[in-house]
């Protein structure tokens, strides 16, 4: 309902604009009657019609920029300033004290004197009528007590104290008519304009609060600093008229204010947020004062307590009002021997970093309630691992606690260990570790010399069965361990040729032959083998033994039938050439009549290191190395096809046919071998070498011979030969 039809006729209202506006301010929101339930109580502001809205940056923590702090109050004033007019507000004499009373029903009533006849209050006004006197403080008498009765706008009505009467609307002064003026109950309002009231249990008070969209402070349009509503509760506001969005507002808040003993701050974005600016964020940061101090601030006030730097530099320090670098706050990180605990991280003052005034992130161990931590940059975990305590000894710890029992140590020497209260140097430590033990699935073994166990390697008999391990690891063995063979763990009796994982043996009751021997192999021809100390059977002597074999009496056997080519040895006791010495893959002439078979002498003087040939038919021009001419034939013992003199031409598809009939009249073997024979002419002189040239397909001692034996075939990228020794050197 509208307030200016409600009051409409014949409402006084005596103002007593005498009292200082502050006084008066105080008096309006506390009047009341101390024995009744009627009185003043104070007005909560509601809501504006434009709630500020929390900036964005309120909780970020950093030095501001701005403009210098203005030289505003730092409160809000309690008077109005003069709108510019020179004009006050008229000061009407407080209602004359008449007295209160009451009648045969409680009802309170109030006498006054009007141009010297007096009135009752409130009578004649009925309906939606009232008259309203503003009246001084009063103690009256009631039946056996009293009643004091606070200073305030008194609503009358029937000529009684309507103290029922609320009604929460701010009411204008100016909106009382206008006809009650002439008896001097009412003034008209002055230089800042009209009041508003609100009234409750029958007393009206000066309204403060938010109304139509402006700001009111005692009745009156407010200026001046004030704190937000609801979430811009802790923000500050400058008001002007009233109102907060205007360009006075945004130049007051500009920068640092100091408001209620709090620092606020106006920065770019909550001076001109498009919702609620300006206003300003109680700071919170670094900032250097007059005094020069620097100071950190947390949302206005100065910070006390521990607290960190910034994100780069997480140290600790200690704030006594807001200043870090005092002697209080070095005092205090001296205290608890410079451990400090703050949000989960333990930090440690030195007296380096109390230089500063700081204590640093912890970096290291630290033994709590009897366990260690380790600590990386202040957070600490129950320590796993190796720790050499003050007194020397490096003990092994698990989450914490001194490790005892069987463990290994580092990755790169995983040995077994057997530890004491954390330490594997002693007595019982090498005890415990001496001979086999299984630990995480390994076998280690100690030999009592060390205070450790080694992975086991090598064979091991356990239940009848020979085992191989491998890195702790055991398997059934299958193969030969000390020249008999074993399948699954079990030994066999085997007898003759026996290949085991590519390696040759030979059998005699079970049992590999070891040295010389002389067996037949592929046909009834016997050779002279010799087999090692662990029995494999060495396929290369000239390897096994070295050069001084090549000065040895040779015939170089070449099979045009198998493509392999045997070097075969003088055996002085059988007065043959029958010790298998090596054998390997060769290429033979392409036409078979081309093939000279028969024996022949090879002489010193008939090699060359590289031989050049042009093809009678294509012209093309090849080279070979450690070529040796077969004299009585048209043939030549040489490397493969080259297309210069250099070892890093070789052509890789004439080697990828080794095996084959391929050559114009020559005999071609890898460069290993080739050489092998330029090697041996040169050391025993003319017709020393022989050479054996024959179309049989019998195999000799080591069978027949292919490049999948040797290297395989080379891919098309290759440019040298694999087996060629200067290569290798």
């Amino acid at each position: 309902m509208n307030a200016k039809k409600k009051l409409t006729s014949l409402i006084s209202l005596t103002l007593a604009l005498c009292m200082l506006l502050s006084t008066a301010a105080m008096a309006l929101e506390s009047t009341g009657a101390s024995s009744s339930d009627a009185g003043a109580s104070s007005y909560t502001e509601p809501d504006p019609a434009q709630e500020p809205g929390q900036d964005a940056d309120s909780s970020a923590e950093g030095d501001a920029s701005g403009s210098a702090e203005p030289v505003e109050p730092s409160t809000e004033p309690t008077t109005e300033p003069d709108a510019g007019s020179g004009n006050t507000d008229p000061s009407p004499d407080v209602m004359a004290a008449g007295g209160w009373t009451t009648n045969s029903q409680g009802q309170y009533l109030y006498h006054y004197q009007d141009s010297a006849v007096t009135k009752l209050a409130g009578d004649g006004f009925t309906g939606e009528n009232y008259q309203v006197l503003y009246l001084p403080r009063q103690t009256c008498s009631s039946g056996t007590g009293t009643v004091t009765f606070e200073a305030g706008f008194y609503y009358f009505q029937n000529g009684v104290w309507a103290n029922s009467y609320t009604y929460a609307t701010p009411v204008r002064y100016d909106d009382i008519p206008a006809v009650k003026q002439a008896d001097g109950q009412y003034q008209v309002y002055g230089t800042y304009g009209y009041r508003l009231l609100t009234v409750e249990g029958g007393i009206g008070a000066l309204y403060s609060g938010r109304f139509d969209g402006l700001r009111y402070r005692d009745g009156a349009l407010f200026t001046g600093y004030a704190l937000g509503f609801n979430s811009d509760a802790e923000n500050l506001f400058y008001y002007y008229k009233g109102k907060y969005k205007t360009s006075t507002s945004k130049k007051k808040l500009t920068g640092y204010i100091t408001f209620q003993g709090k620092l606020y701050y106006g920065s770019e974005k909550s001076l001109n947020d498009y919702k609620t600016s300006p206003k300003a964020l109680p700071f919170t940061g670094r900032r250097t004062g007059e005094d020069g101090v620097r100071r950190r601030y947390l949302k206005g006030v100065p910070y006390e307590g521990l607290g960190l730097g910034t994100e780069s530099t997480p140290n600790l320090y200690y704030y006594v009002e807001g200043a870090y670098q005092t002697a209080e706050s070095r005092s205090y990180l001296q205290g608890n021997n410079g451990y400090h605990e703050y949000k989960d991280k333990l930090y440690h003052a030195t007296a380096d970093s109390l230089k500063k005034y700081r204590a640093m992130p912890y970096e290291g161990y630290r033994t709590i309630d009897g366990k260690l931590y380790k600590y990386t940059k202040g957070t600490g975990v129950l320590f796993t691992g190796r720790y050499t305590g003050e007194d020397g000894v490096r003990r092994r710890y698990s989450k914490g606690v001194r490790y005892n029992g069987y463990g290994l140590g580092t990755e790169s020497t995983p040995r077994l260990y057997y530890y004491v209260d954390g330490d594997y140097q002693t007595a019982q430590s090498k005890e415990m570790v001496t001979g086999y033990h299984e630990y995480n699935g390994k076998t280690y073994y100690g030999n009592g010399e060390t205070f450790n166990a080694s992975l086991c390697n090598g064979y091991r008999t356990i239940d009848g069965k020979l085992y191989k391990y491998s890195k702790g690891v055991a398997s059934l063995y299958t193969g030969v361990y000390k020249l008999y063979y074993y399948s699954q763990g079990v030994k066999q009796s085997k007898s003759g040729w026996v290949k085991v994982s590519g390696k040759t043996y030979y059998f005699k009751s079970g049992k590999a032959v070891t040295s010389w021997n002389y067996l037949s192999r592929y046909t009834s021809q016997k050779y002279k083998y010799y087999f090692k100390s662990d029995g494999t059977l060495v396929e290369d002597l000239f390897s096994y033994v070295g050069n001084s074999y090549l000065s040895k009496k040779m015939i170089v056997q070449v099979s045009r039938g198998t493509h392999t080519a045997d070097i075969l040895l003088w055996d002085s006791k059988t007065g043959s050439y029958c010790i298998a010495a090596s054998s390997f893959v060769c290429s033979t002439c392409e036409k078979s009549s081309d093939f000279k078979t028969g024996t022949y002498s090879l002489y010193k003087n008939r090699r060359r290191r590289w031989f050049t040939f042009t093809h009678p038919d294509t012209q093309k021009t090849t080279y070979y190395q450690y070529a040796t001419f077969i004299v009585g034939t048209d043939a030549w013992i040489h490397s493969p096809q080259y297309r210069a003199k250099n070892i890093r031409t070789l052509n890789v598809g004439n080697y990828n046919h080794l095996g084959t009939n391929q050559s114009y009249y020559c005999v071609r073997f890898q460069t290993r071998y080739s050489k092998r024979v330029y090697d041996a002419v040169g050391k025993q002189g003319d017709k020393k070498v022989k050479v054996k040239l024959t179309k049989s397909d019998a195999k000799g001692p080591f069978g027949k011979i292919t490049l999948a034996n040797s290297t395989g075939k080379l891919s098309k990228n290759q440019t040298y030969d694999p087996t060629d020794p200067a290569i290798k050197s």
